[in-house]
C-alpha cells in the first residue's frame, strides 16, 4: 500500500496560523545581518533595498532615527545616500561630542558641504554617487526656493536611478521630509520631481535601491508611496487628518484590532517611541524606542541662552576630496556636453552676454524715427503687338470721321433760315 503523502501548507495559510503579533522579528531573519536600532529593537539589514516611511509629528524624534538606521547601515558598509531637505544631518561625520571622527561620509551643499552645488547639477552629483558607489549626504539646505531644491532632487534622483544599472550592490536612499518629494496633491512644479521618486520606490528594489522616508503629515505624503511601503514606523502623531489618512492606509491589511491599537497607542507615544508595522515582510506590529544616535546630533534645535556654536565638533571623519571634486569636474563637464538642457542654457547665457556687449559699444542717445519709402511694383495688363494694330486703325479711322464732319459744316448754306435762338431779340418799347 502506498503510503499517504502530506501536503505542506501554503504559505498564505501558515501565516494565517500565526497571529501578527506574535511573530518576533528576530525569528524571522534569524540568519540574516541585522540592524540594532535600541534595546530589544532589531530589523533585518535587507532594510537596505525595501521601502519604508516614518510618520511623526514635529520633535517626535524622526531625525534621530533616521540617523540610527544610517548609522548601522554605514557599519556594515553599505553606502547609504541621505537627500537632507532641512541640512540636519551632515553630523554623521563626527562623534556624538564633537571631540572623535564619525563616518568618512560625503557631502554636497550645505553650509558643511566639501562641494559646492547648484540647481542644475544634479545629474552630474547622481552619477558620481552611483558610479562610485559611495556614501553621500545631498544637503538642499542652501539652495534659496523650494523649486530651486526640487530642479536638483529630481535630476539627481533621474541620473543615480539610470546608473545603478550598471551596478545593483545595495545603495540605499534616505529621504528627509519625504512630502517634499512626493506630495500627495502636486502642483505643476512638483510633478517632475514626484514622477522621478515614483520610478526609484517602484522600481529601484532590483536596482539595489531601497527607499526610506520621513515625514511629518501622514495626510500630506501621497498614498501611492505609503502603500507601495513594506515597514512603516509609526511616532507620535495626534493630528486628526493625520490619523485619517493613517487609518485609511491600513485598513485592507490590518485587522480591526491592530488599526485599533495603532490609532490609540500614536497620540500617547514620547519622544523617540515608535510602533512599527509591517505586515507582508516581517510581519509585526510591535512598539519599540529608537535609540540615540552616536554622532553628532546635528538637528538639535537651538534653545534660548544657549550658545549655538559652543556645540559645532572640532572633528570630523573626511573623505578624499581632491579626488572627490575631481571627479565632480570631470562628470560635469562631460554632462554639459551631452546634456541638451545644459547647452541650452550656455547658448541663452552666451546670448545675454553678445546683448550686453553690444549695448556697451554702440550707446543709444536717443530714438530717431526714420521713415523708410519701399517701392511698390504693380503689375497691369499688357496688349498684344496684334490688339495694339487694331487699336491704332480704330483711332485712325475716329479722326477720319472727325474730318468729313467738320468739312460738311463748313459746306453748309449761309443764307439758311434763323432758328429762335439765333435770331436777334426785338426791343418791346414803342416807337415815336
Amino acid at each position: 500500500m502506498a503510503e499517504a503523502q502530506v501536503r505542506k501548507p501554503s504559505r498564505v495559510e501558515r501565516s494565517a496560523r500565526v497571529p501578527l503579533t506574535a511573530v518576533p522579528p528576530a525569528l524571522v531573519t534569524a540568519s540574516r545581518l541585522m540592524l540594532s536600532l535600541g534595546d530589544d529593537f532589531t530589523l533585518d539589514a535587507n532594510l537596505a533595498t525595501r521601502r519604508g516611511v516614518l510618520l511623526g509629528q514635529p520633535d517626535a524624534g524622526k531625525s534621530n532615527g533616521l540617523a540610527v538606521i544610517a548609522e548601522e547601515l554605514l557599519k556594515l558598509n553599505v553606502p547609504v545616500v541621505i537627500l537632507d531637505w532641512k541640512g540636519d544631518l551632515w553630523g554623521l561625520r563626527s562623534s556624538a561630542d564633537g571631540e572623535s571622527e564619525g563616518f568618512p561620509i560625503a557631502v554636497f551643499g550645505g553650509d558643511h558641504g566639501d562641494v559646492t552645488i547648484d540647481e542644475h547639477d544634479g545629474r552630474a552629483i547622481g552619477q558620481v554617487v552611483a558610479d562610485e558607489r559611495m556614501p553621500a549626504i545631498i544637503d538642499l539646505s542652501a539652495f534659496l526656493t523650494d523649486n530651486a531644491r526640487r530642479r536638483f532632487a529630481t535630476g539627481f534622483l533621474r541620473s543615480f536611478f539610470a546608473a545603478k544599472r550598471a551596478n545593483v550592490a545595495p545603495h540605499p536612499l534616505l529621504i528627509d521630509e519625504y512630502q517634499q518629494f512626493a506630495p500627495e496633491t502636486p502642483y505643476k512644479g512638483e510633478r517632475d520631481l514626484l514622477a522621478a521618486t515614483e520610478q526609484v520606490v517602484g522600481l529601484g528594489r532590483k536596482r539595489g535601491i531601497g527607499v526610506i522616508g520621513t515625514s511629518l503629515r501622514a495626510a500630506s505624503l501621497n498614498k501611492n508611496i505609503v502603500e507601495l511601503s513594506d515597514i512603516l514606523c509609526f511616532m507620535q502623531v495626534a493630528g486628526k487628518n493625520d490619523l485619517v489618512a493613517i487609518d485609511e492606509t491600513i485598513r485592507r491589511v490590518a485587522s480591526s484590532d491592530e488599526r485599533s491599537k495603532l490609532l490609540t497607542e500614536m497620540p500617547q507615544l514620547h519622544r523617540g517611541e515608535v510602533v512599527v508595522y509591517s505586515p507582508s515582510w516581517l510581519r509585526m506590529l510591535e512598539k519599540h524606542r529608537f535609540r540615540l544616535r552616536s554622532t553628532f546630533d546635528s538637528s538639535r534645535t537651538p534653545e534660548v541662552g544657549v550658545d549655538v556654536n559652543a556645540h559645532e565638533p572640532n572633528v570630523f571623519a573626511m573623505p578624499d576630496l581632491a579626488a572627490l571634486q575631481a571627479r565632480v569636474e570631470a562628470t560635469r563637464e562631460k554632462r554639459e556636453l551631452e546634456d541638451p538642457d545644459a547647452l541650452r542654457r550656455r547658448i541663452m547665457e552666451l546670448e545675454k552676454q553678445l546683448g550686453q556687449r553690444s549695448k556697451a559699444s554702440v550707446p543709444i542717445e536717443k530714438v530717431v524715427e526714420v521713415a523708410i519709402e519701399v517701392e511698390k511694383r504693380v503689375e497691369v495688363p499688357v496688349l498684344a503687338p496684334g490688339e495694339l494694330s487694331e487699336l491704332a486703325s480704330g483711332m485712325a479711322a475716329i479722326a477720319t470721321a472727325f474730318d468729313r464732319i467738320g468739312a460738311s459744316l463748313e459746306r453748309a448754306p449761309k443764307n439758311r433760315p434763323q432758328t429762335a435762338l439765333e435770331a436777334p431779340a426785338q426791343s418791346s418799347v414803342p416807337k415815336g
